[in-house]
């Protein structure tokens, strides 16, 4: 199955109602883009953190959350921290 999205001029997006389904999501969750070699693939964070957890526990590896957690903590921009 696939769907479509035409980029408006602020290069926002609607995502199709499937694909809001299928991930989900509702207004306030974040969507996370990660590359991959050839592809980037959209990964949904709810808004309520129990729901993110419960969520990223079914689906991610140990190696993947420290992954996320490196990358986090290397964007991270934090005045205590001198960042």
């Amino acid at each position: 199955m696939s769907a479509a999205a035409r980029i408006a001029t602020k290069y926002q997006l609607t995502l199709p109602k499937e694909v809001r389904r299928d991930l989900g999501i509702s207004p306030g969750d974040l969507i996370v883009f990660e590359k991959g070699r050839k592809q980037w693939t959209i990964h949904a964070i709810p808004s309520d953190p129990i729901r993110a957890l419960k969520d990223a526990g079914r689906t991610l590896a140990t190696a993947d959350f420290r992954k996320m957690h490196e990358e986090f903590e290397a964007g991270w921009e934090d005045s205590e921290r001198g960042g």
